[in-house]
C-alpha cells in the first residue's frame, strides 16, 4: 500500500513539474520572440535540455545565436560550447570561434567559461593564461578548477612546484569531499605539511579558514538557470 501511494505521489509530482515547465517554456518563448536577450538564452537552454519541450539542439543553437547577437554573454558561452563540439551533428567544430565566444563570457565573469578557456590555453601551451583563468574560476568555487590547480602545483606540471599553494587548494577541496575521499586527502596533506615551515602552515590554514567563494552575478545566473528564467517571467508579469 505504501509503495503504491509513493508511486502515485511521484506521478503527480512529475506531472505537475512537466506542466509548470511547459507553461514556463511558453512564457520564455514569448519573451524571446519579443527580443529579450536573456529570454533567448533561456529558450536555447530549454531546447538544449528538453525542458518544457522536446530536446532540439538545432533550435537551441539558433536561439543562442540570437541571444549572443544582442549581447548576452551566456548566449556567447553556449555558442562556444556548440562550436567546441556540442553541435557537431549540424555545425563543424571551430576551435577559434569556440575560444572567441567563451572568452566573452569569461571576461564577463562566468566561471564555467573561465574554466573552459583555461583548458584551451593549457592545451595550446599558453600556461600563464591557463593558470590565470583557472584561478579566476577557482575563486568562484569551481571544483574542477581547484583540483586542476592542485594537480599542477603539487606535481609541477609545466609550472614550478609549490607545496604551499598545493596545500591550500587541497584543504579547500577537502571541505566538500566524501568520508572516503577525506582519508586519501589527509595522507596527501600530511606529505605537503612536511615540506612547509610552521609559519607557512599557520598562514595557510588561516587563509583556508577565511576563504569563501565569490561568485559573480553572471555565474549565479548561469548555474541557477531555471530559477532565473522564472524570475524573468515574474518580472514581465509584474510579480
Amino acid at each position: 500500500m505504501r509503495n503504491s501511494l509513493t508511486l502515485i505521489l511521484v506521478f503527480f509530482f512529475l506531472t505537475a513539474c512537466a506542466t509548470n515547465n511547459k507553461s514556463l517554456f511558453i512564457e520564455i518563448e514569448s519573451l524571446a520572440k519579443q527580443g529579450s536577450p536573456e529570454a533567448q538564452y533561456h529558450l536555447g537552454m530549454f531546447y538544449n535540455n528538453g525542458i518544457g519541450t522536446q530536446k532540439n539542439t538545432a533550435k537551441a543553437f539558433e536561439w543562442f545565436e540570437k541571444s549572443a547577437l544582442t549581447g548576452d554573454p551566456l548566449g556567447y558561452y553556449k555558442l562556444g560550447c556548440y562550436y567546441a563540439g556540442q553541435g557537431q551533428e549540424f555545425i563543424a567544430i571551430d576551435s577559434d570561434k569556440a575560444l572567441e565566444y567563451k572568452l566573452i563570457a569569461a571576461h564577463k565573469g562566468y566561471s564555467f567559461a573561465q574554466s573552459d578557456v583555461a583548458s584551451t590555453y593549457f592545451e595550446s601551451g599558453e600556461i600563464d593564461e591557463a593558470v590565470k583563468w583557472w584561478k579566476s574560476a577557482a575563486n568562484q568555487g569551481d571544483a574542477q578548477s581547484f583540483y586542476i590547480l592542485y594537480e599542477l602545483y603539487s606535481k609541477g606540471i609545466r609550472i614550478p612546484r609549490d607545496a604551499i599553494l598545493s596545500y591550500r587548494y587541497l584543504k579547500i577541496i577537502e571541505r566538500n569531499s566524501s568520508t572516503d575521499q577525506k582519508l586519501i586527502i589527509a595522507e596527501k596533506l600530511i606529505a605537503l605539511e612536511k615540506e612547509m615551515t610552521d609559519m607557512q602552515l599557520i598562514e595557510s590554514n588561516d587563509f583556508v579558514i577565511k576563504w569563501a567563494a565569490e561568485q559573480t552575478p553572471l555565474t549565479l545566473k548561469g548555474i541557477n538557470g531555471l530559477e532565473t528564467s522564472k524570475q524573468l517571467v515574474n518580472k514581465k508579469n509584474g510579480k
